[in-house]
């Protein structure tokens, strides 16, 4: 352990000598990017567009054959899923399914609708996907693409054409490797939705064009369809800071016109989901399983009574322990640290190469917070990128280029310290403020005396290797869950049996709280292979009546994950 952190500051200082020992080392490297810069203004802008968008998707389509579409792990990544399957079936939601006590899991309402209780903004793109090439990763896949261009699109407002590319380039292992593009839990959307902000308004108050009010907005729309509370840190102070700019009238007409659109679609969809316009399915979830709170600030509510023990372990356990460290005075340590992860990750540095597994393992889990280890390895592994934004603060908190960005990215950790928990996700809203505080650094470093502009490239190379060679051993340690999910190969083994196939679960013993396999598509009684948790002989029964025509397997992955055997009443 200390000697990998040893080998790694040592890497470092050869880094920093190397600039100083060549400091004219990047001359000709920048002097050709400003000339291909002045290019992409007088004409190559559309194309630098494409390839930027191209870029993320070939990157990931070319690794395919060894690093194939993930299996899903995590439990929220199943509700993502169940949503998407939803809209491709054509529904905004699902009627409870029958004997619906043998379906309920973790992060889905099964009343008063079948539904995921996210908000529908990431399973919206997943669902075109499924439609369009038949699996819903390929809309995630296609949604970082999509996150690049906008990233561009976004640093072009603040910066010259060669540093928003720049900027822009930092971003690429984040939208072509890391778990946004290798899960279904989400990011790249919300990210685009704050991209879209933070690019329309320099277009909206510094260049006056009507046009960017309709973007500014539609901004917001995607922010709050994917995470509306970091969506709402983002558009307060955005909106606020409008108001000081004294846009017009005119413009305020169409951002008003498109967040009452945004707000009558999403009210549609929560009535449909659980009967209320004004009732996040979010909040439904939490009144019917969570006696836990989201935010710090709330007190726990009466225990629940709970059918089943996940459901109990992830309310009493996973979520309470979350809450309790976000109520301890080294919080205000570890969220920090959290989101230095989360800067470092969308700029090509810490956890970009890591598997969603890694990424969670390394999250506050249960009580566990960062130690000395984790801080050093972070900072020295990936977070070294980040370096010129410390350096180069007041400067920064100065600049008409930065001054924006900053107050956003402010708001969004402020506001994230009332929240328990916090993942690299969360922070997507943030992830186009966060680039410009970088790509601003970068900018100033490369200006200073020497060896500053060797270091402005030698410091995110070194940080993007590092991050991948940490990365890949955690690739590698995860074959279970990167290739051949342990869920899958469950599904093919009864696959291989004529007809259509009832899992029932039993558990026995403790479990962790992403442990669940109770979980189904949009069609439960459609569908080739149904999961529903074991109830006991008498109410088995029930179930086995409804599903005559199947043929009945019993699971028991506390004994044995790999096997599965026909069910004995």
């Amino acid at each position: 352990m200390l000697a990998s952190l040893a080998l790694i500051a040592v890497f470092w200082a050869a880094v920093v000598a190397i600039a100083w020992h060549f400091p004219d080392g990047a001359r000709n490297w920048w002097r050709t990017w400003d000339h291909f810069g002045a290019l992409r203004g007088r004409g190559m802008r559309g194309l630098s567009f494409l390839v930027v968008a191209i870029l993320p998707l070939l990157l990931r389509a070319v690794l395919l054959p060894l690093w194939p579409l993930p299996d899903p792990y995590v439990q929220d990544e199943f509700s993502y899923l169940l949503q998407a399957d939803t809209f491709a079936h054509g529904r905004l939601t699902n009627p409870t399914p029958a004997l619906a006590e043998f379906f309920e899991s973790g992060q889905i309402l099964v009343r008063p609708s079948y539904a995921s209780k996210y908000p529908p903004g990431h399973s919206f793109v997943m669902a075109i996907g499924e439609r369009l090439f038949g699996h819903p990763w390929f809309g995630v896949w296609l949604s970082c693409g999509a996150l690049a261009a906008a990233l561009l699109w976004a640093l072009e407002g603040w910066f010259a054409p060669s540093w928003a590319l720049f900027g822009t380039l930092l971003a690429i292992p984040l939208c072509s490797f890391s778990y946004w593009m290798n899960s279904y839990m989400g990011g790249s959307v919300a990210a685009i939705g704050g991209a879209l902000v933070v690019g329309a308004y320099p277009r909206l108050t510094r260049r006056k064009r009507d046009s960017a009010a309709w973007v500014l907005a539609a901004g917001f729309v995607v922010l709050f369809f994917t995470r509306p509370y970091e969506g709402l840190l983002i558009a307060i102070p955005t909106l606020a800071l409008c108001l000081r700019a004294r846009v017009s009238a005119g413009k305020w007409v169409r951002i008003a016109c498109v967040g009452l659109a945004g707000a009558a679609a999403l009210g549609y969809y929560n009535q449909r989901v659980t009967g209320s316009a004004f009732r996040l399915p979010h909040l439904e979830y939490e009144a019917q399983y969570q006696a836990t709170p989201m935010f710090n600030v709330q007190l726990p509510a009466a225990p629940k009574q709970f059918r089943y023990e996940y459901m109990r372990i992830v309310d009493e356990v996973w979520e309470r322990a979350q809450w309790e460290n976000s109520r301890r005075p080294r919080f205000l340590v570890d969220r920090p640290l959290q989101w230095v992860a989360a800067a470092a990750m969308f700029a090509g540095g810490t956890g970009c190469f890591l598997p969603l597994v890694a990424i969670r393992a390394s999250v506050v889990e249960q009580g566990a917070v960062f130690n000395l280890y984790n801080l050093v390895h972070i900072f020295f592994t990936g977070a070294m990128v980040l370096a010129p934004v410390a350096v180069f603060a007041w400067p920064l908190a100065k600049g008409w280029r930065t001054r924006f960005a900053l107050v956003l990215v402010a708001a969004s950790v402020a506001g994230s310290f009332f929240a328990s928990a916090f993942y690299q996700h969360y922070a997507a809203p943030a992830a186009a403020p966060i680039l410009i505080l970088i790509t601003g650094a970068y900018r100033l470093l490369r200006r200073t005396l020497l060896p500053g502009p060797m270091l402005a490239v030698l410091i995110p190379l070194a940080a993007i290797g590092l991050s991948f060679l940490d990365g890949v051993p955690a690739l590698l340690r995860e074959p279970a869950v990167l290739r051949v999910a342990l869920r899958s190969r469950i599904e093919g083994a009864v696959e291989e049996h004529p007809g259509r196939h009832l899992i029932i679960v039993r558990y026995s013993g403790g479990l962790r709280p992403i442990e669940e396999w109770v979980y189904n598509g949009a069609d439960i009684d459609g569908a080739q292979v149904v999961w529903a948790h074991d109830l006991g002989p008498e109410e088995n029964r029930r179930l086995i009546s409804h599903f005559h025509d199947r043929e009945v397997w019993l699971f028991q992955p506390n004994i044995n994950p790999e096997r599965i055997e026909p069910y004995r009443d």
